[in-house]
């Protein structure tokens, strides 16, 4: 065969390519040429092998530069018990130092989407020994708050939270008795690093609360005394509380509840707290503050047993006084729940967990949880830029005039 025909038959089979029919676009894979997924067995010939000790020393200099980076705190409600719980554990960061100081180990996350949450598959590999453990983790879609209105980013931020989450667990699982370690050796060296130079660290602490949107005076109610009392474990508490808000693990009003006589934190001011006080006041209340002989004070016994119907009737308001009392103190607390989910020196965190604070407050003084449960769930959705303010109220304001008059 010659050069020529050698290039003709070429040409030939070139042309021939050419006409060969496109295969359809649904034939063609989205993803092409992509790495199999390899599943890693039994223990691996390394070049370096691990040490032990090394590890922990190591991980105990990481921690005296680390410090409250290392680990999170945050209080929760023991409904059962009425007490309130604290939760300290190992934040993310100590777990990805942790694994990279470990060294000679495998971290991997896959995530199934189940609706209305991710579970998210979390793998650690020790190349050395073979070790190998999957912790399934599932976050909520809806725990992304802190987006605004913007949906795609709240769902970018809960994502990013339980890959975050998942991670860590697993790490920390795995690698238990180190994890345990380093967060000890992180508290411990906080607080003989504070200890050493606590006057400097009460105004630096004071700094890093309220850049988290907390004002001190409730880090101060937390603790159990003002700021220039704070000892080294107190100011190291709080470094850990908010580095917890910090994470995403707790929200502002989780970990530094609002006070009663706030403003913009979106607690119940001084005046309406009066003002429900006087209306929770019943008859039977101020029968109760009479001496034991039934006479009222000063007063005989036998006077007052004498007078005592004109007094009552005299005294005691009408139901239509009643029902007026009751729509107004519904009416307020409309009004303030909605200044709560509208305040803008907040972010959207903490305006809901402001409001979500309140629910109780409210429910004591109104004593109609039905009303008040509408009242917050429109609050928050007035937070969340979901209603608009002025449609909530009116629709809030309707349902406390309606609740007022069945009510009394």
């Amino acid at each position: 065969m010659s050069q020529t025909q050698t290039r003709e038959e070429r040409r030939d089979a070139l042309d021939d390519f050419t006409k060969m029919a496109v295969p359809e676009a649904s034939n063609v894979p989205a993803i092409i040429n992509q790495a199999p997924i390899t599943q890693v067995h039994g223990a691996q010939q390394l070049a370096v092998r691990r040490d032990e000790g090394r590890v922990l020393e190591r991980l105990r200099v990481g921690a005296a530069a680390a410090g409250s980076e290392w680990f999170y705190r945050y209080p929760v409600k023991n409904r059962r018990k009425g007490t309130t719980d604290w939760i300290e554990g190992p934040s993310i960061k100590l777990a990805n130092d942790l694994a990279r100081i470990y060294g000679n180990c495998d971290v991997d996350v896959r995530v199934e989407d189940a609706g209305g949450h991710w579970i998210f598959y979390a793998r650690f590999i020790d190349l050395e020994s073979g070790f190998s453990l999957v912790r399934p983790f599932q976050q909520r879609k809806s725990a992304g708050t802190i987006g605004g209105s913007d949906d795609s980013r709240r769902d970018d931020m809960a994502f990013a939270m339980g890959v975050s989450k998942a991670e860590r667990n697993v790490i920390t699982n795995a690698l238990q008795t180190f994890a345990d370690f380093a967060l000890d050796e992180a508290r411990n060296s906080l607080v003989d690093k504070i200890g050493k130079d606590l006057e400097s660290y009460r105004p630096r602490i004071k700094a890093f609360v309220e850049k988290a949107k907390v004002d001190i005076a409730r880090a101060e109610a937390v603790i159990g005394r003002p700021l220039k009392e704070w000892l080294a474990p107190d100011i190291a508490q709080v470094y850990a509380m908010v580095t917890a808000i910090n994470n995403g693990m707790s929200s502002a009003a989780e970990s530094f509840p609002p006070l009663k006589a706030a403003d913009a934190d979106g607690a119940v001011d001084a005046e309406v707290v009066d003002a429900l006080e006087k209306f929770s006041q019943t008859l039977s209340t101020l029968a109760a503050d009479l001496p034991p002989d039934g006479s009222a004070a000063g007063v005989p016994a036998e006077a007052s047993a004498n007078n005592a119907e004109p007094a009552a009737a005299a005294s005691a308001p009408t139901p239509r006084e009643q029902t007026a009392a009751a729509q107004d103190i519904r009416l307020e607390a409309v009004r303030k729940l909605i200044a709560v989910a509208l305040d803008q020196t907040i972010d959207e965190t903490d305006r809901v967990g402001n409001i979500v604070g309140l629910q109780p407050i409210w429910e004591e003084k109104l004593q109609d949880p039905g009303f008040v449960k509408e009242l917050v769930l429109t609050a928050i959705k007035v937070a969340r830029g979901e209603v608009p303010d002025g449609a909530a109220t009116a629709h809030l304001e309707r349902l406390a005039r309606k609740s007022s008059t069945r009510k009394e």
